[in-house]
């Protein structure tokens, strides 16, 4: 037995795979904590990224293996690796567990990630290679034996104090599945009992959270309102994020008694791989994506390559696991498991001029976001310390560089600052900038205060912005203060007036003392 890269086994027809995986030990455990890190880390004025490390450590394993013709990685340290990552998750949900005070916050931690269902995903990939190193270790080795139980229930673990019900329904499908194809019974019995399933598994997600499932219906039906008008092609790289919210807006503008006005937020990802990928790529792109992992099924795959499979197929279509490193890494490690013999043999004979030639090229663009990533960072510290000028002169530097071209952050960020800078021309360029790639209610609010600034003339383009920000959100004040304020600037009492109204009987879905400020000023006015 030997494990390719995301700790699967696969068993040849001949017996035992090629020695493909062999030597370096710490080398499994090294990447994958590497795809576990904190998304930030502050070290002086520089946040590491979790890509950055993540590429840096797999780049230098290429190297390693082009240099020597060996992967640095055999089926013992791949176990190792493995429980190494899951005790390494361990320890952040452990410290957030002792960070919380009151018992009703043990249920829904985050471990090294920002979100439950980050936590849930890793438990459950891992877990899976786990149960499959202990299925085929060998019953004399009981320290691995013993090892790969105990992280089994970590694990487990893991997803109940996540309380993230996509974890919750890849434990539950992923282990009726493997009940069934262990339970001899005929194949019609088999398929009765995968029915029940899917109707047990529609029927949770229902009921369970069902204030969450019709906000996820709402996006989904603005999303496919998107889908219909460009179903082939797609609307290109950040379709979503530049397109989604005015499609918000346009609905609740035309629907503005809505029961969803209430619940709508700021939208950047439609919580489902498979949406996200029609919209941004088209019909090609979904197709593409499912059939990759639908292939291991259709090949009859190793167990443990169609649970991998199973697991990442319903986080894509309740969350955002294409964000991660670790699904990368597994989906790597599938489409390796799943290649012929024939390809496996092409892929292993690459010239090592030629694989260094690509690692020095991939390590080059790399090394280009990991000077950006500094870059960035020393411009976000300078902002946090209300140094205005000094971030406004790092954003400008970058501002021609072509790997910044779409990135949202980027734009957004230098905005803001050339913003509390009182730069209201170049800011308002700025923001036309960011809505090519990034078009959402902040953006728009901000938009709406650089044009209130830029005097009496912009007063209409500021209360457009206003109202467009309001219809994304419903449920915000700040759009109405600005559109008040700019009434008030353009002399048009009577409009002010009505958004005073406004503001006075609008519900609020979260008090804060800075809406009781606003709602007080108004009402008194």
């Amino acid at each position: 037995m030997k494990i390719h890269a995301c700790g699967i086994l696969e068993q040849s027809k001949m017996g035992i795979v090629p020695n493909f995986f062999k030597g370096w030990g710490p080398f499994p455990a090294v990447l994958l904590i590497s795809c576990l890190l904190p998304e930030s880390q502050r070290e002086g004025i520089y946040t590491l990224s979790r890509w950055i490390v993540f590429g840096l450590v797999l780049l230098f394993g290429l190297f390693i293996i082009l240099r020597k013709r060996k992967v640095p990685w055999n089926c013992g340290n791949a176990t190792w690796g493995i429980v190494a990552a899951v005790v390494f998750e361990c320890f952040y949900v452990v410290k957030e567990i002792i960070g919380n005070t009151f018992p009703e916050t043990v249920i829904g931690f985050c471990g090294s990630f920002e979100n439950p269902s980050g936590l849930a995903l890793t438990s459950c990939l891992l877990g899976v290679c786990l149960y499959n190193q202990f299925m085929n270790v060998s019953r004399n080795d009981k320290r691995i034996r013993l090892w790969c139980l105990v992280s089994l229930f970590l694990c487990l673990a893991m997803i109940l104090l996540s309380n993230s019900r996509t974890g919750l329904l890849s434990l539950g499908f992923v282990t009726t599945f493997e009940l069934i194809r262990r339970w001899k019974i005929s194949s019609v019995k088999k398929g009765i009992c995968v029915i029940f399933l899917l109707g047990g598994i529609c029927f949770f997600v229902l009921t369970h959270k069902s204030d969450s499932t019709q906000g996820r219906l709402f996006i989904l039906g603005r999303t496919w309102e998107l889908i219909e008008k460009k179903p082939i092609l797609g609307y290109g790289p950040n379709g979503f994020r530049k397109t989604y919210m005015m499609q918000q807006a346009e609905y609740f503008k035309q629907h503005p008694d809505s029961e969803y006005a209430l619940l709508a937020d700021e939208i950047r990802h439609p919580l489902n791989e498979y949406a996200l990928t029609w919209v941004n790529y088209g019909i090609i792109g979904v197709l593409v994506l499912g059939g990759f992992l639908l292939l291991p099924f259709i090949l009859h795959s190793p167990p443990v390559i169609r649970n991998c499979s199973a697991v990442l197929i319903i986080f894509c279509a309740f969350s955002y696991p294409l964000q991660y490193p670790l699904t990368w890494l597994v989906m790597a490690g599938m489409g390796y498991s799943m290649l012929n013999a024939s390809w496996k043999k092409i892929i292993q004979n690459i010239s090592p001029a030629w694989g260094l030639s690509g690692c020095a090229i991939a390590a080059a663009v790399w090394g280009c976001f990991f000077w950006i990533d500094i870059k960035l960072s020393s411009a976000a510290q300078s902002a946090d310390h209300h140094s205005h000028t000094n971030a406004v002169r790092k954003y400008k530097k970058l501002e021609n560089c072509f790997l910044l071209r779409l990135d949202a952050n980027y734009w957004y960020n230098y905005t803001y600052e050339l913003y509390q800078y009182q730069d209201f021309d170049e800011a308002y360029q700025k923001a036309q900038q960011c809505e090519q790639c990034w078009n959402g209610y902040n953006l728009q609010l901000l938009m709406g205060d650089i044009a209130a600034h830029r005097g009496k003339d912009w007063q209409d383009k500021a209360i457009s912005h206003y109202q467009t920000a309001a219809y994304m959100c419903p449920a915000r004040f700040a759009p109405l203060e600005g559109l008040y304020h700019a009434y008030l600037t353009k002399g048009d009492t009577l409009q002010a007036n009505d958004v005073a109204r406004m503001v006075k009987e609008k519900k609020v879905k979260i008090p804060s003392q800075h809406i009781n400020r606003m709602r007080r000023e108004i009402i008194e006015y």
